[in-house]
């Protein structure tokens, strides 16, 4: 079969290809194939099962792929659409095609990247193989190798941390999200109070309002997501995020792994009602993180969720089964006995959840 040639690329939008990889030299039909799956970025089942559990030969083969400095050269694939928008149709149609194929070559580098560095991390040789593309690669690259070793944080050392850690010294834009939580990530993970006093300071409101240190507060909120429990000394911080509908939305999560007192009532209500006129009962977690403090305060903001958001009412419940007051039972049973002319089955969970409240 001949071999397929590379895609023509229009450069003016700069979009670039990975760089050729070098052919590994090997006699074994199955490596042959793991070389094939490496550079496609995945589709082989049998090679998926073999590194969960990789022979000597696999993981030797793999470190030779790592150490090939193309591994971590992805290409770049932009896109920016305003500079789509302004171009004529047929401007368009070859925007598009250079783009779609200069993704696909990137995505399929970047899975090899990733397979590569995530099977050799239980190994010390092959952690310092990782961390070798992690510290000469692009971005795209660092972001894929930090994807491999919080995968697998079990292998991580402190030398793996503070590699990792630099992500979050990187550019900080909206694109670079997940790889400032990455960065945020390592130095939680490397050592909790040194991070607070790190992280904590990227989180002011009034400081996280504006790029760039809006999208290194969101990075850093989203390594919080995985911390549970979530430190107590981490409150402050957090509170005041609450006056901002998508710090908010970020932070509501982080919070997931906070312990809530009655003091965070207030902040909770004000998150749900900073658009004028409308109470975001849609917002589940915030609804979640509430119904933890439901209290007199609460019980309309849940009565206006069980009538709005069909979906949200476990949480509602939760919230009454905490706090039941008059207002919430006029409000369930209109819930209930509607439920009962529809049909709902007694087997229900909510539906007996709020039997059980109503008496």
């Amino acid at each position: 079969m001949a071999k397929r040639s590379a895609p023509k690329i229009d450069p003016r939008w700069g979009h670039r290809l990975p760089s050729p990889l070098p052919t590994l030299d090997t006699d074994d039909p199955f490596l042959q194939r793991v070389q094939k799956w490496l550079r496609d970025g995945g589709g082989d089942v049998e090679v998926d099962r073999a590194i969960l559990d990789p022979s000597p030969a696999l993981r030797a083969f793999m470190l030779r792929y790592l150490a090939l400095p193309e591994s971590a050269d992805l290409g770049d694939a932009p896109w920016n659409q305003s500079t789509y928008d302004a171009l004529d149709a047929a401007t368009k149609r070859a925007l598009r095609r250079t783009h779609n194929a200069v993704e696909a070559a990137v995505r399929a580098r970047a899975w090899g990247l990733y397979y590569a560095s995530r099977t050799l991390l239980p190994w010390p040789e092959g952690r310092a193989a990782a961390l070798e593309r992690f510290r000469d690669g692009s971005p795209a690259a660092r972001f894929e190798v930090a994807r491999a070793c919080f995968d697998a944080p079990e292998h991580l050392t402190l030398t793996e941390y503070d590699a990792l850690a630099t992500l979050l010294d990187g550019d900080a834009t909206p694109d670079a999200l997940r790889a400032i939580a990455y960065g945020a990530r390592a130095v939680y993970a490397r050592d909790p109070d040194a991070a607070f006093e790190r992280l904590a300071p990227m989180l002011p409101l009034h400081a996280a309002r504006e790029e760039p240190a809006r999208s290194r507060a969101i990075g850093v909120l989203l390594a919080l997501r995985t911390v549970n429990p979530l430190p107590a000394r981490w409150g402050d911080a957090l509170r005041p995020l609450l006056g901002d509908l998508v710090l908010g939305g970020h932070a509501v999560w982080a919070l997931d792994g906070f312990t809530l007192d009655e003091s965070w009532v207030e902040p909770l209500l004000s998150y749900l009602h900073l658009t004028p006129g409308f109470v975001n009962v849609w917002d589940r977690q915030a609804l979640t993180l509430l119904s933890r403090v439901a209290d007199a305060r609460t019980t309309e903001v849940f009565v206006h969720a069980l009538a709005a958001n069909s979906t949200a009412c476990d949480v509602v419940l939760t919230a009454f089964e905490r706090h039941f007051d008059d207002r919430a039972r006029e409000a369930l049973s209109a819930w209930y006995e509607a439920r009962t002319r529809a049909g709902a089955l007694a087997s229900w969970a909510p539906y007996a959840r709020a039997q059980r409240l109503l008496g």
